[in-house]
């Protein structure tokens, strides 16, 4: 289960430089044949993780299809997600210092 998750956030910092590059017009055509196998695989791995790793771990099925969205909906409702903020703040700082975008959850 650790090493899907840690797979999944190597993944997930390589995907938001991905996101910033194609944004900036700065991904030249050799890169981009590299990024989409790792899309692939990316998508691959966050399927896994929110369907079984982060079922496990959050004791809820997933209602949406990627483990942020998830994150997302426990943040949004805190009095829902009750305990499971533990976890999400656990976890939100890992993330949002990707996002180019701003705050991820």
């Amino acid at each position: 289960m650790a090493l899907i998750l840690w797979a999944l956030w190597i993944l997930y910092v390589s995907m938001m430089n991905i996101d910033r590059a194609v944004e900036q017009k700065e991904l030249p055509w050799q890169a981009k044949l590299m990024v989409y196998p790792t899309k692939f695989v990316f998508d691959l791995v966050e399927i896994v993780a929110n369907t079984f790793v982060c079922t496990l771990i959050f004791l809820d099925f997933p209602k949406e299809f990627t483990v942020s969205d998830r994150l997302r909906r426990y943040h949004e409702d805190q009095n829902q997600a009750g305990w499971r903020m533990i976890l999400v703040n656990f976890v939100k700082p890992m993330l949002d210092p990707f996002d180019h975008k701003g705050p991820h959850i």
